[in-house]
Formats: structure tokens, C-alpha cells, sequence
């Protein structure tokens, strides 16, 4: 079983990988990333079928479909990185699996439509149209082997022209979304966990710059924020160092992240953006895409022709911009001047002036516009006293004219107008929403909407205004990097990414330092390459977030080895001991062998004269402390093959061996157990030699390798850099035209120019985010969650991805882009594919059927039906295929039945399952049991269960489907139990949860029952009934050189509850694993225990120490 947020846990190209929680040389990842299947002649599963309008008859329209496959696999290169990384960590062979998924969804995201396999789209609306018609094929992924999920998209005339354009232009219109379970042991940690939940969902709804959609990255670093503010308290209450408290601060902070993330999110992908073409062209997909969606926003600007400038803003909505009107008053007094301004958006606009005179008199006017309006400003005047009036016009935005006369107070009349004119265009915002527009002056500009993935849409304005400030320069904030992960942490010395913010522009600089080569970096995924001073250079846009990797090859410890050389077949085994020690044995030791190579052996470095044990000695003593060595022995090969010469080169490089460790004794350390491996080596390589001689000979030989200094190991940086919004800009404050003159007809001339995307999104790269779901009120409670065991916890996991740039593999483009005609088979024939790749022993499945009707029944003419059958020995795909009738319907129904083993182990409600007809236009069909019947399967094993107190647990398993049926079964676990099964057969494949019960015996006769606990979890570690316990650790630190074995006495005493415990553990000479022991508490706040060592040397002396009271659970083994 995983074990999640291991230290052993490590992340190479974007996959993550986890050790287990027993097995040190077993490791699980997480599959990915999303990719097209392929079959086993190498193509990849990908066809896009375009058929002609003449096609079909009656007048329909053309169309099309898609077929297509995607999986989880992992690629080869990156697997060979992975088990490179875990050679380092790992005591033997590495051993890598694919993590086990519990249960799991796919679904698909294709331009207007997404969902799981049976989704269509709604009907169009009226001048628009539906690209992709509906989505046909898989809701559940294989959930084996690469979870293969299996898609076919029917496509309108239109739909296919799209896509088959798309993809030829190498965009990624098209997204698969997976959603995955799976479940790992959580650590063994000692926490508390206070959460208010109502600050934390208040706080995740506001923050993230109000993002509707959230990359991992991001809520990751929410959650922090919300611990910094105090919406959620870790209290850790047992570690061993300031450090130690960190790390299970952070591991808390991440499990409750990851529970949040389950409970709170669900995995969703936006949809792909094509790419536009800059320069002026525009897409040439924009046409067929322009009735897709709505009216999209812009912007545009314009001069004045008087003095000064004039501004305003208005909206319009539609599926082109839209011209607006407005009209504004205002009163003035007498030979005074006014300015009114007036702003719309949405369906309707107003607008408000206000104008001074020379005799200080105020007054103040409004107005209105109508859809899509514009607003204005303008300046008035007249003679005598009173009130003004004014109006102007304008066509989306910009500013007016306007004259008035009134009378007032004083006689006379007076009328004036207002100067200026301007124009501007924009875009408009997707859905009909309300969009901003913005121009000054009076020379009419034309403007342009920029093509969207939904619709391209234009818009121009104009109108008159008064002289306004000009706006201020734009100035973007700094960008900032954040480290967001290490790993080591600490970082070895040196190891850092380095910034500092430009004083202009958007250009960063990004410096990384420390390794010997230069390390491998990543941003945003893509590979980037550092130059000669370890720096690259990247555009940071305002309100944009880019996360950079730098990963740092593992830098081996520099060494050189000694060679101790060795005389054919010496030393002899006859009569050589090395305890009691032989003669033989001891000339070697004292370099008074007549061993010749052995005596000419000699340093590999340095002007050292001895030779022989006196060299091997004198080398050992250069090396640093600590000093580390390897050792491995070798014989010769003379050429035979039968096993009595094997053993006997194999006893022959074994004695060397053990008179290089008599020689080196204490001096030095082995980092990895010494080896004997005889003539293999030689054997391996054909290197045959001749019996007899005294000529040194490479086979015959001890290498001892010796480390000249440190190493280091792999290491990783990941750190995120971004800059924030731009700040608002003021609007221009107008400034009043003395001199008023007519108002000129302004004349807008719209020019469309296609507009870049602005969110800085690649074109066709996928958008890993996770969307927040509503939570009810009465759910935002404050909890307090306490850890203190190891257990078993359901994660989410979520690959996806668009597969546009998935398709850069297809070679043979005539094989996935095929067009047809009525001529063409594909309308003669009307043939499905069916396969069933199901691993029938592991679900205990006997066989599958499936019956295909094409057709209505009632019609013998144009009616066919056909059946298939699929078994562990049957499992070939079948091909139903028939002439198309006179309909040319391309719809048929199927219906699915599968039939269990009643001895295969798997509880359930029948051993035989039949589903009514389903119609699908599917021309490829994939049989997946798991999409209509649930698989429970929950292994029972024991865990942090102390042997010395515990007898057995009692384990009672209930499921209850909603139909009523119940399963139960009990299983009895004790401490030394393999682990065991429980698989039940679910008629609701999301019923999966099920509750347990553990009942302890304990060894004195007591009987403890837990509390009934229900979980979605496969995995049930079997824990003792005490909460808290001391894990204790040895860690061999002796010379095995000279230790056959240590006997390693443990006592813990708790008067006070008359509990006692005396145990004894065993450390063999040549081991290097630590042994652990875990002793149970009754009282959880006594932890102190004694231990003593008693040595059992090679010789037969033995070295019993005193008893030594502690509280320390990692104990050095040493003399």
C-alpha cells in the first residue's frame, strides 16, 4: 500500500512517485499524462471522418465523426529517470507500479459541448449552430493497466470542418478530463487540527485574484495563507526537533488540503483556444466559428479636433457591435460655459452634466440612451440668465455636443453649443454581456473585435465632447518569485533560483545557481535552457502566474578504488580460518604472505611506497572522515561451466573478501554489504584465463572503493513568479471648450483586426484547474480533527489535457483524416466494432454478452441483429458489419450481460447481471463492466498492531446498496496476518461506501469494541486499540567486520496501570536495515523506556552494556 507524504516521496517529470508503507524497494506513481492510446502495430488511436452534404440524401447536411482513445501512460524515458532516482533511496532493486485506482470517471470537452459518453447537445439557437452534436463512448475509464477510455464525437458540416482545420493547424480543440480515486496510508503523525470552515470556504470564494477556476499551485498557496491567518490552527504534538515539527506541520497542512480538495472541488478543464495568427490575418476558422457564440469585447480610440480631447464609455451587447444614442442636458448660467458626461451599458445608459457661468451660478442635467448607447460630454453657453439645456448624440461612445437657452432670474436669452466629436470601437463581452467601450477626440477611428473561441464580433462608435486630461502612463507592478518547494529542504548549499524585478517592461531575469553542471529547467511545463551565466529570460503579463522547476542532477561522491590482488586459487582453502584465525589467514594480515600479485598491491593514489595489507592500510587512512568504503571480491574464470568449478570460485572470492575486511577493520565503514560474486563477473564477460601464474590478473582481485569526498544528491526547486494587475486607471477628467463650435457628424469606419488572447494561455496546452463547488451553509461549521494513527484515506486524482498536440505522432495522415462520399463503403457498410479489454479473473467475470440491433425490428427488410460472446479465452474483438439500409441510419442499440464465477470470491446481489438496450451511434465499442456494475475490493492487513499486547481483532465489514441488499462478512486479523480481501459486486457503482467495526482481544482476556466507522477507502490497516504509542528505530553503526550479531533488550515499566513489557530484538552482523519495535501506551504521557546491547563478536567474545533510560526513538547500535 502507498504511503502518502512519505519523505521517500518524489516528483520527476510531473509524475509523482510513492514508496510503500512495508515493502523499501516498492514504489507507486501516478500514471500520466493524458495521451492518445495506441495500438499494437504503433498508430495511434485517432480517426476523423468528414462526409460529404451530397452524402446523404433528402438535402441533409454533411458532417462527421471522431473516434478516438486516450490513456495514462507512463513514458518510457520518464519511467528509466524514475527508477534512476530511486536506485539512490532504495536498498535493493526498485520496483515500480502504477498506482491502483479505486473508482474513477472520464469525460470529454470538445468546443460548444462536454460531458461523459451519452452527452448531446442542446438544440441551437436561432443563426447559430452546434459544432460537436454529441459525445458518444465512455463515463468510466478501464480502471487496469494505462486506464484507457475510449470516445467517438459526432460532428455537424460545420463541426467537422472545424476540427479537421484545427487539427491540421496543429491547435487542441478537444480535452479529456479523468477523475480518479485512490487510496494510501497516511502517515503516522501526532496532530491537531483546528479549522473554520466557513473562514476557509469565505476566504477561497474571495481570494485567488476570484478565480471560478483554481490550478493546484494556487490553492495550495491559499491554504497557507488561510494557516497564516488563523482559519486553520496545527497544533503538533509529538516530534523529535524543530525540524521534525515542520515537516508534520507541513504534512498536516497537505492531507487537509488534499480532504478539501475532495470534498470541495471537482477537476474541470476550459475550453482550448485556437490559435490566431498575428500580423493582421485573421483566423481561418474565425467564419465558421462567428456563429458559435456571442458578442466579444474591445476597445478603440480616437482624436479630437478642437482643443483637448473628450472621453466616454458605453456598452452594447449583440452578435455585432451595436450603435447607441444618447442625449444629455444641463443648465448654465448666463455667458457661462457647462460640461455633461453620461455613461451606458447593457440596455439602456444615462448620462449627467453640470456647467458654470460667469456669475457663479450652478446647474445640472441628465440624460438617457438606449441599447448599446454611447454617452457624452459637452460644453454650452448663452446670454442671460437662467437655465440650459443641451443634448448630443453618439454611436457607441465618445463624447457630444449640445446647446441650450432658458431664462432665469435675470432677461434675456441665451443658446450655445458644445465642440468636439470622437469615435471608438471595441468588442463586446461573450454571452450578450455588457462590454466597455472607450474614445476620445473627433476623428472618427475605426475599431475591431477580436475573434474568440465562441464568436467574432465588431463594433464603432462616435460622438462630440469636451477637451479631457490625457490618461497616465501605465505602470506594472513588480513581479515577485516565491520558492515554493524543495526538495531536499534545506537545498544543498548554494542550490537557489535568484531574482530581481526589472525597473521596466515585462522582461524578468531568472538566475539559478549551485551543482557542478547545469541543472535542468522547466517553466510552465516547457523546457528551458540556461545560458552560459545560468540565467533565462521570461515575459511576466500583468495578472500571470508562471511556475518554474529546476531540477539538479544527483552528483556522486568522488572515489577511487583500491585493487588487492590475488594469486590463482589463493589463498587456499585448505586449512584457512578466521576464527580462530589460521596461519594462512594471518600472513595476509601481516603482509608476510608469499602471495606475489597480493604483495605488490599498492595505493591508486599518492607517492605511497608500501605495498600489499601496509598499502590498503596506508590508502584507508588518506580518505576523509567518515571514512566509507565498497567492497566486492572476484576469481578468475578458467573456462568451466559445471557447478562444482562455480562454487568453488565462488568460496575462493569469499575468503578474499574476508581477508580484505580482516585488513581494513575498523579503520573504515562499508556503505553497502561486501560482496563475493566468484567467476560471474568474468564469466559474464568471456574473459577467460589460463590456471597458474603469478602475473597480476584483473578477475583475481578485491576492489575496494574508496569515497574522496561528498556527493550530492538529486535535488529540486520549485518556485512560481508572477505580477499583479495592473492598477485601475482614473478616467480623464474633461476640460471645458471656451469657444464652442458645431458639432461634426462623426464617421465611424470600422476596420476588424483580429485580437491576440489575453490570458496568456498556449494555444491547445492544457489547463489543469479544479472548479469550487457550492457548499451549503449549514456544512461551514468549526471542527477539530486529531491524527495520531497511520490510516487508510481516499485522494482524488485528476489528469487531463487537450490532445491537439497529442497528434504530432500520427504518421500516415490519409490513415486518421478520411473523407467519404455515398460511394464510399462507409455509407454501403454499417459496421461496429466491439471489444472487451477486461481482466476477467480480477473482477471474476465468466463471460460478457452483447447483442447489436440494427435497425426497427418491425421492418424485416431493413433489420439486423447480431450477437458476441467474451471470455478469459475469447477476448478478440468482433465485428458487427451489415449493408446500410434505405435510411442510412447510422444509429444502432446494444445491450450488455455479464455472468460471474459464484466461486471467485466476490460478494454480491446476483451472480448474473442484464441492462436494457442502449442506442448509441458508436462505431467503436467498448464492453466495460465497471460503468454499470461497482467492484468494492477492500484489503485487511494488519498495521501498528503490538504483537506484545494484542491477540487478534475481530474486523465485521457491512455494505448496504440502496436497494436494501446488505453484505457482511468478518475477518480476523492478528499481527502476523497476511493481508486479506473483502470484494463485493455493487448494483450502484458510486455506492461504494461500507462500514467496519474492530473488535480487539488482547492477550490478558480483555475484549475492547471501537465505534462502527464508515470510509470510501480499499485499503484497511489494522490498528491496536491504543491511540498513542512509542515507535522506536535501532540503526546498526557497527563494524560487521568484527560483530556476528547484536542482542538488543528493551523494558518498559507503567506502574501506575501495572503494565510491563520486556522484549528482545536481533541485529545480524552483516545487516544495514534498522529494526523497529513499537510498544503500546496505556499512559501517553510516559514515554520513557530502557534498552540495553549485548555484542556477539566473530570470535565468540561477548560485550554485554549497561541498561540506558531514554525517551529517543532512533537509537545508533554501537559500541
Amino acid at each position: 500500500m502507498l504511503l502518502l507524504s512519505a519523505p521517500r516521496s518524489i516528483t520527476v517529470d510531473g509524475v509523482t512517485v510513492f514508496p510503500d508503507h512495508a515493502d523499501p524497494n516498492q514504489f507507486w506513481y501516478l500514471p500520466g499524462p493524458v495521451s492518445l492510446a495506441h495500438r499494437t502495430d504503433g498508430q495511434a488511436v485517432f480517426t476523423l471522418i468528414k462526409y460529404k452534404p451530397a452524402a446523404v440524401e433528402g438535402g441533409a447536411k454533411g458532417g462527421g465523426f471522431v473516434m478516438f482513445a486516450t490513456s495514462l501512460k507512463l513514458d518510457p524515458r520518464t519511467e528509466s529517470r524514475i527508477l534512476s532516482r530511486l536506485s539512490g533511496v532504495a536498498p535493493g532493486g526498485p520496483r515500480l507500479s502504477a498506482v491502483q485506482f479505486d473508482t474513477g470517471t472520464v469525460k470529454c470537452i470538445a468546443l460548444n459541448l462536454e460531458g461523459q459518453g451519452g452527452t448531446t447537445a442542446s438544440a441551437a439557437k436561432a443563426g447559430t449552430f452546434n459544432a460537436v452534436e454529441a459525445i458518444l463512448g465512455a463515463s468510466t475509464p478501464s480502471l487496469q493497466g494505462d486506464e484507457e477510455a475510449a470516445f467517438s464525437l459526432t460532428l455537424s458540416q460545420e463541426g467537422a470542418t472545424i476540427l479537421e482545420q484545427a487539427y491540421k493547424q496543429g491547435t487542441a480543440p478537444v480535452g479529456v478530463i479523468y477523475d480518479l480515486k485512490f487510496t494510501g496510508l497516511r502517515p503516522s503523525l501526532d496532530v491537531r487540527i483546528t479549522a473554520d470552515f466557513k473562514r476557509i470556504y469565505d476566504g477561497l470564494n474571495a481570494s485567488l485574484s476570484g478565480q471560478y477556476y483554481f490550478v493546484k499551485a494556487d490553492l495550495e498557496a491559499g491554504f497557507e495563507k488561510l494557516k497564516q491567518d488563523g482559519a486553520i490552527k496545527i497544533e503538533v504534538t509529538n516530534f523529535t526537533s524543530d525540524q521534525d515539527a515542520k515537516d508534520k506541520e507541513k504534512w498536516a497542512l497537505d492531507f487537509f488540503t488534499d480532504k478539501l480538495l475532495t470534498d470541495w472541488f471537482e477537476p474541470t478543464l476550459s475550453v482550448g483556444h485556437l490559435a490566431v495568427e498575428s500580423g493582421g490575418g485573421s483566423d481561418p476558422l474565425s467564419g465558421a466559428l462567428g456563429a458559435l457564440g456571442h458578442a466579444t469585447q474591445g476597445q478603440g480610440s480616437g482624436s479630437n479636433a478642437n482643443a483637448g480631447s473628450g472621453s466616454g464609455s458605453g456598452a452594447g451587447a449583440g452578435s455585432h457591435g451595436s450603435t447607441g444614442t444618447g442625449s444629455g442636458s444641463g443648465t448654465g448660467a448666463p455667458s457661462g460655459t457647462g460640461t455633461g458626461t453620461g455613461s451606458g451599458s447593457g440596455s439602456s445608459a444615462s448620462g449627467s452634466g453640470s456647467g458654470s457661468g460667469a456669475s457663479g451660478n450652478t446647474g445640472a442635467g441628465s440624460g438617457s440612451g438606449s441599447r448599446g448607447s454611447g454617452s457624452g460630454t459637452g460644453t454650452g453657453s448663452g446670454s442671460g440668465t437662467g437655465a440650459g439645456t443641451g443634448s448630443g448624440t453618439g454611436s457607441g461612445s465618445g463624447t457630444g455636443s449640445g446647446s441650450g437657452s432658458g431664462t432665469g432670474a435675470g432677461t434675456g436669452s441665451g443658446s450655445g453649443s458644445g465642440t468636439g466629436s470622437g469615435s471608438g470601437s471595441g468588442t463586446g463581452a461573450p454571452s450578450g454581456a455588457a462590454a466597455s467601450e472607450e474614445g476620445s477626440g473627433t476623428a472618427a477611428s475605426a475599431g475591431h473585435a477580436a475573434p474568440s473561441p465562441s464568436r467574432p464580433a465588431t463594433g464603432a462608435g462616435s460622438g462630440t465632447g469636451a477637451a479631457a486630461a490625457p490618461a497616465p502612463a501605465v505602470t506594472h507592478a513588480p513581479a515577485q518569485l516565491q520558492i515554493v518547494s524543495r526538495e531536499p529542504d534545506p537545498s544543498p548549499t548554494g542550490y537557489n533560483i535568484q531574482h530581481t524585478p526589472s525597473t521596466s517592461g515585462l522582461t524578468e531575469t531568472i538566475t539559478v545557481t549551485g551543482g557542478t553542471t547545469a541543472p535542468a529547467v522547466t517553466v510552465d511545463g516547457a523546457a528551458r535552457t540556461l545560458d552560459a551565466s545560468r540565467q533565462l529570460t521570461l515575459e511576466v503579463a500583468p495578472n500571470s502566474t508562471h511556475t518554474i522547476v529546476v531540477n539538479y542532477a544527483a552528483v556522486p561522491r568522488p572515489s577511487e578504488t583500491f585493487e588487492l590482488l590475488f594469486q590463482y586459487d589463493l589463498p587456499a582453502a585448505n586449512g584457512f580460518s578466521i576464527s580462530p584465525p589460521s596461519a594462512s589467514y594471518r600472513a595476509y594480515l601481516t603482509n608476510t604472505t608469499s602471495d606475489a600479485p597480493f604483495r605488490r598491491s599498492h595505493a591508486p593514489s599518492g607517492s605511497s611506497a608500501s605495498r600489499g595489507a601496509q598499502a590498503l592500510r596506508d590508502w584507508i587512512a588518506t580518505l576523509p572522515d567518515p571514512k566509507a568504503v565498497e567492497i566486492d571480491a572476484h576469481a578468475s574464470w578458467e573456462g568451466h561451466n559445471d557447478m562444482a568449478h562455480q562454487q568453488h570460485n565462488l568460496d575462493l572470492s569469499n575468503r578474499r573478501l574476508q581477508v580484505a575486511l580482516g585488513i581494513i577493520g575498523n579503520s573504515a565503514q562499508a556503505s553497502t554489504p561486501p560482496s563475493a560474486t566468484g567467476d560471474q563477473e568474468a564469466h559474464t564477460a568471456s574473459r577467460r584465463s589460463a590456471p597458474g601464474g603469478t602475473a597480476d590478473n584483473p578477475d583475481r582481485i578485491v576492489h575496494i572503493k574508496g569515497f574522496t569526498g561528498p556527493g550530492g544528491p538529486a535535488a529540486s526547486i520549485t518556485a512560481r513568479i508572477n505580477r499583479a494587475a495592473d492598477p485601475q486607471q482614473p478616467t480623464p477628467t474633461p476640460t471645458p471648450t471656451p469657444t464652442p463650435t458645431p458639432t461634426p457628424t462623426p464617421t465611424p469606419t470600422p476596420t476588424p483586426t483580429p485580437t491576440p488572447q489575453g490570458d496568456g494561455q498556449i494555444a491547445g496546452a492544457p489547463s489543469v484547474a479544479f472548479k469550487l463547488k457550492y457548499v451549503h451553509q449549514e456544512e461551514l461549521k468549526t471542527l477539530v480533527f486529531e491524527y495520531h494513527r497511520s490510516d487508510a484515506i481516499q485522494r482524488t486524482y485528476a489528469p487531463q489535457g487537450f490532445f491537439g498536440t497529442m497528434l504530432n505522432d500520427l504518421r500516415d495522415e490519409e490513415k486518421h483524416f478520411v473523407e467519404v462520399d455515398l460511394d464510399d463503403p462507409f455509407f454501403r457498410e454499417f459496421a461496429v466494432t466491439v471489444q472487451a479489454p477486461i481482466n476477467f479473473q480480477k473482477i471474476g467475470l465468466r463471460s460478457a454478452h452483447v447483442s447489436l440491433d440494427y435497425g426497427d425490428p418491425g421492418d424485416a427488410n431493413n433489420y439486423k441483429h447480431g450477437d458476441a460472446l467474451f471470455d478469459a479465452n475469447r477476448a478478440q474483438e468482433y465485428k458487427f458489419a451489415v449493408f446500410m439500409n434505405e435510411n442510412h441510419d447510422t444509429t444502432y442499440s446494444y445491450a450488455a450481460e455479464y455472468h460471474f464465477d459464484p466461486d471467485s470470491g466476490w460478494d454480491g446481489r446476483a451472480f448474473s447481471y442484464q441492462f436494457p438496450p442502449k442506442a448509441t451511434e458508436d462505431r467503436n465499442l467498448f464492453l466495460n463492466p465497471y460503468e454499470q456494475i461497482g467492484f468494492l475490493e477492500v484489503q485487511v492487513f494488519p498495521h501498528q498492531m503490538d504483537a506484545g499486547v494484542m491477540d487478534s481483532t475481530d474486523v465485521e465489514l457491512t455494505h448496504a446498496d440502496p436497494g436494501g441488499k446488505v453484505v457482511r462478512r468478518t475477518i480476523n486479523v492478528t499481527p502476523t496476518s497476511q493481508p486479506q480481501f473483502w470484494r463485493v459486486r455493487l448494483d450502484d457503482p458510486q455506492a461504494r461506501e461500507y462500514t467496519y467495526q474492530l473488535t480487539h482481544h488482547l492477550k490478558d482476556g480483555t475484549v475492547k469494541t471501537e465505534a462502527p466507522v464508515i470510509t470510501r477507502a480499499t485499503a484497511l490497516p489494522i490498528h491496536d486499540p491504543f491511540t498513542r504509542a512509542i515507535e522506536v528505530d535501532f540503526v546498526p553503526a557497527f563494524n560487521p567486520a568484527d560483530t556476528r550479531m547484536v542482542f538488543i533488550d528493551v523494558a518498559y515499566d507503567d506502574d501506575a496501570n501495572d503494565y510491563h513489557r520486556q522484549e528482545r530484538l536481533v541485529l545480524q552482523g552483516a545487516t544495514v536495515n534498522p529494526v523497529h519495535l513499537r510498544i503500546a501506551l496505556l499512559n501517553p504521557k510516559k514515554t520513557t523506556y530502557r534498552y540495553r546491547f549485548t555484542f556477539l563478536g566473530t570470535a565468540g567474545q561477548m560485550n554485554q552494556g549497561q541498561f540506558i533510560e531514554t525517551t529517543e526513538t532512533l537509537i545508533a547500535v554501537t559500541q
